[in-house]
């Protein structure tokens, strides 16, 4: 029997906000280069975290610092890499007291900043995506641009130079009115008409312009790294006959606990400050342990959800593309959309098909965003799948393209379903 697809299953965003622990959700967004770093970090500090025997041995021969005296490096020396502005966002984000709800919304923001510190998506888009009212994702956005540096989070230029602008500085006033109403002019030194519009000297203007000279265009740039970096892929996707089979990268350290400081706490005679100090670091070695076992169980099924989903790409390269947001794989999967973010962000996954960002596989909907072949290609699927007893109208197609993540008029719908010679409804419909 054919299967048909009907308005009542596009599906409901999600209201919830489910959250896993901290640590979960810090190792999750951990790309697997840093995750190895954070593991011989963590394996430092906790006795009671040691690498199993699994372990490669040829892994450590190509990691670990030489084991030498004078100048030897050791990981006490090692630089650390310098964080960029995602961690950087993240780690205040996590230190600040916002409630569950905005941590997880303001994640969701963080990972969409661009690399110069801008906000890419629309204020609707996060409400939408998060399962929140458009004010409260006001509210998320003005907490990170609260959390630093100054002018990130902005929306354009404008509001960007105005979020840095000191309110007890003496030109306020004036610097606030030239970047709201004469940026333009600014531009092409039009300083005399400015000073003759606003009623204030020509000096006045100068010195607010010399403020907005000292103001940064572009705060995330201080964080970006120019060197080129080496990509070790996050998984790897393999093609068997005709399946695909997607393989979660872990081969770093597997860790275990120290059965030798866990027969330490048996002993009735081990005095009260080691006992403590042994279970507080128990616990937290379970925890990150757990921790990876969760990165790799979040990113192992959301990979092989976006194989089904994005099949077409993997058969045929980038042309073959759906719209997809982070959400509708958060929905189907139980997660939250943060908890998906976490998992794609600065993540690597190589294919039959070449290495790609692990955020390639969510392009973003709608008109401008989306090519008109991918709208034209859905239409012809969605019509392709009705019911030949009540076949969709262009509304009807309307509503089912935003399931893709599509936003379109019903006027470009009738557009191109002429154009690929589809006849509207009621000269498609058969009994």
């Amino acid at each position: 029997m054919k299967e048909y697809i009907s308005l009542g299953m596009i599906p409901r965003l999600a209201t919830s906000i489910n959250q896993s622990t901290v640590k979960s959700l810090d190792v999750l967004q951990l790309p697997v280069q840093q995750l190895w770093s954070r593991v011989m970090n963590e394996m430092q500090q906790n006795p009671l975290l040691e690498p199993d025997e699994s372990t490669p041995e040829e892994w450590y021969i190509k990691n670990l610092p030489p084991a030498d005296t004078g100048d030897a490096l050791t990981w006490d020396n090692v630089p650390a890499p310098r964080p960029g502005l995602v961690d950087h966002l993240l780690s205040e984000l996590n230190l600040a007291d916002v409630g569950q709800t905005m941590q997880a919304v303001g994640t969701y923001i963080v990972y969409h900043l661009d690399e110069n510190g801008y906000l890419d998506v629309e204020i609707s888009e996060i409400a939408r995506e998060c399962g929140v009212s458009a004010r409260d994702a006001v509210k998320a956005l003005q907490i990170i641009q609260k959390l630093g540096p100054p002018g990130i989070g902005a929306r354009n230029l404008k509001e960007c130079l105005l979020l840095q602008v000191d309110p007890s500085h003496s030109q306020h006033a004036l610097v606030v009115q030239l970047i709201n109403h004469h940026l333009d002019d600014l531009a092409r030194g039009r300083i005399r008409k400015i000073a003759r519009r606003l009623d204030v000297t020509e000096e006045q203007v100068a010195a607010a312009v010399k403020v907005i000279r000292s103001l940064e265009p572009k705060p995330g740039r201080r964080y970006n790294n120019t060197a080129v970096p080496f990509i070790i892929p996050d998984a790897v996707i393999t093609k068997s006959g005709k399946d695909y089979q997607v393989v979660v990268n872990n081969a770093g350290p597997r860790l275990r606990l120290n059965e030798r400081y866990i027969s330490l706490l048996k002993k009735p005679d081990l005095d009260d400050a080691a006992r403590s100090f042994l279970r507080d670091k128990l616990d937290a070695a379970r925890v990150f342990i757990k921790s990876i076992e969760r990165r790799q169980q979040t990113l192992q099924r959301v990979l092989e959800l976006l194989i089904v989903l994005q099949r077409d790409f993997l058969d045929f390269g980038p042309a073959g593309l759906i719209p997809l947001t982070m959400n509708q794989v958060a929905h189907t999967l139980d997660l939250h959309v943060s908890t998906v973010s976490r998992a794609a962000a600065h993540k690597y996954v190589q294919t039959p098909r070449g290495i790609y960002a692990l955020k390639v596989f969510f392009p973003r909907g709608g008109d401008g965003e989306v090519s008109a072949d991918t709208i034209q290609e859905k239409i012809k699927a969605i019509v392709s799948r009705e019911n030949p007893a009540s076949p969709f109208s262009d509304e009807n197609i309307v509503q089912l393209l935003k399931q893709y993540g599509i936003s379109v008029s019903r006027r470009t719908v009738a557009k191109y379903r002429k154009k690929m010679q589809i006849p509207p409804a009621f000269k498609r419909r058969h009994k």
